[in-house]
């Protein structure tokens, strides 16, 4: 699994970057305020998503001359 981290100003406008990306197979692990909204700046929230990865990293050989 590979983790991803996506933030906006809304925890649902987080959460639609992190499915444009990779669907819905994106398991939401972790999602917090960031940052509180104020009069003069808008909130931040982030969200960690755990992706499964389809074609996992194939180990290196080594060739012998």
């Amino acid at each position: 699994m590979k983790l991803y981290t996506y933030s906006g100003e809304t925890t649902a406008e987080a959460l639609k970057l992190a499915q444009s990306e990779h669907g819905h197979n994106a398991l939401v692990v972790k999602a917090k305020e960031i940052r509180k909204k104020t009069l003069t700046e808008p909130g931040l929230y982030e969200v960690v998503v755990a992706v499964d990865q389809e074609n996992p990293p194939k180990p290196t050989t080594c060739k012998k001359n």
